[in-house]
């Protein structure tokens, strides 16, 4: 049997890479890195100076980041 799994492929991409890839990610209550960088807060997501900067409402650990995406990802996976 032969199963075709681009859909995980395109959930992964949708879900993390877009998302994620080359971007710096700060934890919404991370004052000093957000008043660094001139976010306010509660802004989820800002681009300037071609400077991809994600907040995110937990802490950016690889584990927690994981788990975000297999969030994001379940309904989107038959």
């Amino acid at each position: 049997m032969v199963k075709d799994f681009s859909f995980v492929k395109e959930a992964l991409n949708y879900h993390a890479h877009d998302v994620y890839d080359h971007g710096f990610i700060i934890y919404k209550d991370d004052v000093a890195m957000l008043d660094a960088f001139g976010i306010p807060r509660g802004s989820p997501y800002i681009s300037e100076h071609g400077w991809k900067i994600i907040v995110v409402p937990f802490y950016p650990t690889a584990e927690c980041l994981a788990r975000d995406i297999f969030d994001k990802m379940w309904n989107d996976v038959p």
